[in-house]
């Protein structure tokens, strides 16, 4: 059986086997277009306050999803 996580929402995730992880990870270091970022670049990364996810790409559920985190919104009852 694999090794599975679940998610916060309660999804279910099946992680890689080691083989598949390493395989995973061959590929990706072979594409000359995604090399990972060197020690120099990661310590240039700066925490971003206020980003939010461009509100026109979302579902109105999950618009009324993230108004009501924010408490912009109440919860509609069933």
């Amino acid at each position: 059986m694999r090794e599975t996580i679940t998610t916060s929402d309660g999804r279910t995730i099946e992680l890689p086997t080691e083989e598949e992880d390493r395989e995973i990870t061959e590929a990706a270091l072979a594409d000359p277009d995604a090399q990972p970022w060197t020690e120099e670049e990661l310590a240039m990364v700066v925490p971003v306050r206020g980003w939010r996810y461009p509100r026109h790409l979302l579902t109105s559920e999950e618009n009324q999803k993230i108004d009501r985190a924010a408490g912009e919104v109440k919860a509609e009852s069933k």
